[in-house]
């Protein structure tokens, strides 16, 4: 019944009485859901217009944990930073807030007011930030693309500068860009922004530099200096002196599968390249009658205009007008680059896989730029096992990162599948029979309404190991500062060709590449391993099968998570006696069994 009873006995003259009592129940142990703050420290990531606090932190519970961190200065709740971290998990997060200096009272909470407190510190000091200049470190090779004499073609000055650091100890500091646009009347606004610089001890290594403001019609003249305020490239503004006058000039601009940004010149006759990936004729204006554009045989390749262009309309490619796309359409057997998000009211991947799981092997990466809403196989609709679902009718398997343990990476089932974030995937092949076999079927992954991501490089951190996504190939040399990530290619593992792990591999097995997704570890002190083995973040190791209903009293086949036959079983109600078996995982009919 509902209520909580026992039944209290009296026997007393030859009689028994019997009364029903009712009682507390008893409450079950709850996890302890506990993060602790080991260690906060002021950084200067983003210069000197920004205080930057980064709390590391480490999760005490029983539990995984999902919650905010808050920042509250004297007080005043300066920012949060949302964090998960697994079991025994440790990760860090930055908050940032308007500069500031002098000692101050830094509480970090669970919560806005305070109430729940990590770290106190009634006397933490805020520094002013100040370039570090070091004798060991030189900054040579600063040029910048697309400027021809007096003219840049297209609305971005896009340029590099190699760094040595020829010290025993790592180098960060800033560059400077400053630019002086050209306003009526014979003003100027002053245009300043500052690029990060990261350098290893004993390292070189080259690093981008993008400004994106301008916009044709522009006439400005710029300035790159080094920490130490010496003139990389452009003119003296420090000693007021101005050479050279730009100005910027209507372009097409391409992207190659790489991310390799070109641009040229306007003409009324325009071939696309077979390498590039993206081009955008938002320069152009509205009226694109006059220009004739031959195509290239990349289905692929996607086409920005501006919101009311005339004269470019072709069904077999993607057209974004003015951020918006209809149908969407991506070939996982081209590369794809999407320099600049926008809106599909439909958007497909298409991808056929070949390699099978068959209960060890068979896992692929997978990174995509939307966020999946829907599967289908040849035409029929299919789904993978979300995180915390109790159903076992699913059909392929779709995992994230979790957590770091020896030299295993434990994933587990994703609840849901977001943009940009790195992911496994496994589809059965025939080791459950020919109806479950997903290999050499086309599958579509599905989204509506939905907002297509710019391809970025996306990170899941644990445990000092990164596994980073790429939704479009990348070149470590060439766009945003984001993508120079040279340094992150040491100690890169790649998914090896039976997809049961990561190995040690070279940075050309990753760059230039799209939908792709590799492990490196960004703590130095942890000895790079031989390999990294696929765990699950599960009581069950290995790859969950799908559910077959078998009949009363078939006789079914047991077999070990190694695909080997141990046993055989009978259906009974539903059940399956495995009392003759040690304690693990099986397979019985295509379900994953756990015998604990």
């Amino acid at each position: 019944w509902s209520e909580y009873k026992y039944v209290e006995v009296v026997i007393g003259n030859g009689q028994a009485t019997f009364t029903n009592v009712s009682m507390t129940p008893p409450t079950p142990p709850v996890p302890t859901r506990a993060i602790a703050v080991t260690n906060v420290e002021q950084r200067f990531d983003l210069g000197e217009n920004f205080t930057q606090i980064r709390a590391y932190v480490t999760n005490t519970g029983e539990t995984d944990y999902s919650g905010s961190v808050h920042l509250l200065i004297n007080n005043s709740w300066k920012g949060q930073e949302g964090i998960y971290i697994p079991v025994g998990g440790k990760d860090y997060v930055d908050i940032f807030f308007s500069a500031m200096t002098g000692t101050v009272n830094l509480v970090l909470s669970t919560d806005q007011e305070g109430n729940d407190a990590l770290f106190t510190d009634n006397s933490f000091t805020l520094s002013a930030y100040s370039n570090p200049v070091s004798t060991n470190i030189a900054f040579t090779n600063a040029n910048f693309k697309n400027i021809e004499g007096e003219t840049l073609y297209g609305s971005m000055l896009e340029g590099s500068v190699q760094c040595a650091n020829t010290g025993s100890e790592d180098f960060e500091g800033y560059l400077n860009l400053k630019l002086y646009i050209m306003l009526d009347g014979g003003y100027a606004s002053v245009k300043q922004q500052q690029i990060p610089v990261s350098v290893e001890a004993n390292t070189t290594k080259t690093v981008a530099i993008n400004y994106t403001g301008l916009t044709a019609g522009d006439c400005f003249a710029y300035s790159l200096t080094d920490p130490a305020n010496n003139v990389l490239a452009g003119d003296d503004f420090i000693n007021g002196y101005f050479y050279t006058w730009i100005n910027v000039v209507p372009a097409i601009v391409m992207w190659k599968g790489n991310g390799e940004r070109t641009v040229m010149e306007p003409t009324t006759h325009f071939t696309v390249p077979e390498d590039v990936c993206a081009v955008s004729l938002e320069d152009l204006g509205d009226d694109l009658h006059r220009y004739h554009f031959s195509l290239n045989t990349n289905p692929n390749t996607i086409f920005y205009v501006t919101g009311f262009s005339t004269g470019f309309d072709n069904p077999i490619v993607t057209i974004v007008r003015g951020g918006f796309a209809e149908d969407v359409e991506l070939d996982a057997r081209y590369d794809f680059y999407i320099p600049m998000a926008f809106h599909a009211d439909n958007i497909v991947y298409r991808w056929t896989p070949e390699l099978g799981a068959d209960g060890k092997n068979g896992w692929q990466t997978i990174t995509l730029p939307f966020g999946v809403q829907s599967v289908t196989s040849d035409g029929n609709s299919i789904d993978w096992y979300h995180g915390n679902e109790t159903s076992d009718d699913k059909d392929f398997w779709v995992r994230e990162f979790k957590q770091v343990e020896g030299n295993t990476v434990k994933f587990a089932d994703a609840s849901e599948w977001v943009a940009n974030v790195p992911y496994i995937i496994a589809v059965p092949g025939n080791r459950w029979g020919p109806q479950y076999d997903l290999t050499r079927k086309e599958m579509k992954f599905i989204a509506r309404n939905t907002l297509v991501e710019r391809t970025a490089i996306s990170a899941v951190v644990s445990d000092g190991y990164e596994f980073i996504g790429l939704t479009g190939g990348m070149n470590p040399l060439n766009g945003a500062e984001e993508f120079a990530l040279s340094e992150k290619f040491a100690n890169v593992y790649i998914l090896n060709e039976s997809g049961n792990a990561f190995v040690p591999g070279d940075a050309q097995n990753v760059v230039g590449k799209h939908n792709v997704a590799y492990f490196t570890i960004n703590d130095r002190t942890i000895a790079p391993p031989a390999y990294l083995n696929i765990g699950t973040f599960d009581t069950a190791d290995g790859i969950s099968t799908p559910r077959i209903a078998a009949a009363e009293g078939q006789q079914v086949d047991v077999y070990a998570i190694d695909g080997v036959k141990v046993s055989t079983a009978t259906v009974s109600n539903g059940t399956i006696d495995l009392s003759s078996l040690p304690k693990g995982v099986y397979i019985v009919e295509g379900k994953k069994i756990v015998k604990k």
